[in-house]
């Protein structure tokens, strides 16, 4: 696991903004750092070393001398693809995955080498020859990837905080960019918070030559149906479970300590059966709250002596609220979240990082297999919704009703109920602000026109996935699969594990697996209200009956106990200096009403929405303070530590 970073060389960017963009990764790579250059790119890494520790020092240089790459992440195939090449003659000069990676680049070309490979990354491989730098990113993100083209300049880094830092470039707030994620909490694939910088998307390569001509692919698809004779629910879980095993062995591999991150749940406890098998000694980790109903230990426990696996439990309680500590979790993500958990994820992550370098999670299993009840309340919608005349009574009905208060819940049902005519249900399920919540707060600005760009260009998306993709299960994963797993969950586990160079690994988005999860019809995946169906029952026996029946509770923390009295103070001080500010760029107005309604709705009821729209806005102008008062470059001596 690494941070990687580089730049098209010019007068403009320099040795010293490499230098500073590596060192801003630092944390994600505290082992060693390298970097390469010619007269076009100039590259750059921080190491976590995990496999081949002493010899897999990066950038590498190919045999043949063409290629140079770093890779930000671990290839799991490479012993498979090692022995296929050395049949074929190719000779190699270390045992690490990267130098297989490398050399099948120059092999194949970096298209069909990414076609060919099984793992997390972000790569950068430079053709020397061609003068051509070519980025790529894993197929469902687990691994960022920023790309900046402000000022007509080329750079790119595992992060976006050390480009808003180091790249001489004016930093500006992008309206479309900030109007998603305060839509749903998270960016829209591929866009980000802040002008000229984008985001790599998920199974893409981006090819870029020394002229600036750039040309993108893909070599990654999701499924748009589901086989509907697969066979029975009995041996589909079996395979399920060969097809998990293999990956967790695969991802077992590394030469530095390795455990496992283990919750109340499914997911992560199928992945801790199948390392027990092939690693009996396997430790794992867990933390909870002193708040019952948020601690998921008695279950992990229940986990951990059922397989016979030590466990390690932390608590998640000792991190407070302040300005401080939340301007910390915005520096690792460079731009507004609203995922609170990212809290309990980072006290995991640095509870695990005490006695492993690596761990595995169960991240992924809800989204193949129907863990969010997205699916389930849709299923409701159609049973009790009254159809089509039901839905649009209830569109009219919710259109009627305050979006506050103690009619926010009701409306959201009618809203979504409604959404069904209009084919609306994606769109409408997702998000933390409605679109009418979110209009209201750019209304008479210059974000304006931003706002109604981006909502009318996701309501498109959202229909045009819902009929294309018939089956109800599908349809839901492959939203979530391009959406909320890479922008939001897959997001918070990298930067909240790298923030304390922990590198985690998820089997369950091995492409195998994921592909004949998501071909699996509905009837196998949701019995009723309750998901995971085919888990669940191949499971049995193999784990806790108390886990397997066990709802869906997600990795949260007690919320409103965890901000204290000090938050809405320290909220309505930014809401006021917000309103004084000339150059802000929502309604002020519209932003404190919110708040006030947010406040007062939280002062009488236990409001997880409303609670979440406070702490987003929170982030936003947080953030937006930081994004004005970022350190301009400083000058850095010239680099003396490269090597190729």
């Amino acid at each position: 696991m690494c941070g990687i970073a580089g730049i098209r060389r010019s007068k403009s960017y320099s040795t010293a903004v490499v230098q500073q963009l590596v060192g801003g990764l630092r944390h994600r790579g505290p082992d060693d750092e390298g970097f390469w250059q010619d007269a076009d790119w100039h590259i750059g890494m921080r190491r976590l070393a995990i496999i081949d520790v002493a010899h897999g020092r990066q950038p590498m240089i190919s045999a043949n001398g063409q290629w140079a790459l770093v890779v930000n992440g671990e290839i799991y195939n490479f012993r498979a693809l090692r022995q296929e090449m050395v049949a074929r003659g190719t000779r190699f000069r270390t045992d690490s995955d990267t130098e297989v990676l490398l050399e099948l680049v120059s092999e194949r070309g970096v298209p069909r080498a990414l076609e060919a490979i099984e793992g997390m990354f972000a790569l950068c491989a430079v053709d020397v020859l061609a003068g051509e730098l070519w980025l790529a990113r894993d197929r469902f993100g687990e691994k960022p990837l920023y790309l900046d083209r402000r000022d007509g300049g080329f750079a790119f880094c595992s992060e976006l905080t050390p480009l808003l830092r180091h790249v001489p470039a004016p930093a500006r707030a992008s309206g479309k960019g900030v109007a998603a994620i305060l839509r749903y909490g998270y960016p829209w694939p591929g866009v980000t918070a802040v002008e000229g910088i984008s985001e790599l998307l998920p199974g893409q390569w981006l090819k870029r030559a020394r002229n600036g001509e750039e040309t993108l692919g893909s070599y990654w698809t999701l499924p748009d149906r589901v086989d509907e004779e697969p066979g029975s629910i009995k041996s589909c879980g079996q395979k399920v479970l060969d097809l998990l095993d293999r990956s967790v062995k695969d991802r077992l591999v590394a030469d530095v300590p390795l455990g496992l991150f283990l919750s109340g749940g499914i997911d992560s406890g199928a992945v801790a059966a199948a390392a027990v098998r092939y690693r009996p000694d396997i430790e794992a980790v867990t933390v909870g709250f002193a708040q019952q109903s948020y601690d998921e230990r008695p279950l992990a426990r229940a986990t951990s002596a059922h397989l016979g696996i030590r466990l390690r439990e932390e608590t998640g309680d000792a991190l407070p609220f302040s300005p401080q500590n939340f301007d910390d979790f915005i520096g690792h993500y460079g731009q507004p979240f609203h995922d609170t958990s990212a809290v309990p994820t980072r006290a995991v992550s640095r509870a695990a990082r005490k006695h492993f370098t690596v761990v595995l999670s169960g991240d992924g299993g809800d989204e193949l297999f129907s863990g969010y009840l997205a699916e389930a309340r849709y299923a409701k919608l159609r049973r009790w919704g009254g159809g089509r005349l039901g839905s649009r009574l209830s569109g009219w009905a919710g259109s009627a009703l305050p979006d506050f208060g103690r009619w926010e819940s009701l409306k959201r049902a009618l809203d979504l109920n409604g959404s069904l005519t209009e084919d609306l249900l994606l769109h409408r399920m997702d998000g933390v602000f409605t679109d009418e919540a979110l209009a209201a707060l750019a209304d008479g600005t210059p974000w304006q026109s931003d706002v109604a760009h981006h909502l009318c260009h996701a309501r498109e998306a959202a229909t045009r996935l819902w009929h294309q993709v018939k089956d109800p299960c599908l349809v839901f994963a492959v939203h979530q699969i391009r959406h909320e797993l890479p922008q939001d969950i897959l997001a918070k586990v990298d930067r909240m594990s790298m923030a304390e160079s922990l590198e985690v690994r998820a089997p369950f988005l091995d492409s195998g697996l994921a592909r004949y999860a998501l071909s699996l019809p509905a009837h196998m995946k949701l019995q009723g209200s309750l998901g995971k169906l085919i888990l669940r029952e191949s499971l049995a026996g193999k784990l806790p009956a108390s886990v397997l029946a066990a709802p869906k509770r997600g990795f949260n923390l007690p919320v409103r106990a965890w901000l204290g009295p000090g938050f809405w103070a320290e909220l309505e001080r930014e809401v006021e200096d917000y309103a004084n500010d000339s150059a802000a760029e929502l309604n002020p107005a519209a932003v404190k009403r919110q708040v006030l309604k947010d406040r007062d709705r939280c002062a009488r009821a236990n409001s997880y929405r409303a609670l979440h729209r406070a702490f987003l806005v929170y982030g936003f102008l947080r953030w937006r303070r930081l994004l004005s008062d970022r350190p301009a470059l400083r000058p850095t001596p010239t680099l003396e530590a490269s090597y190729s």
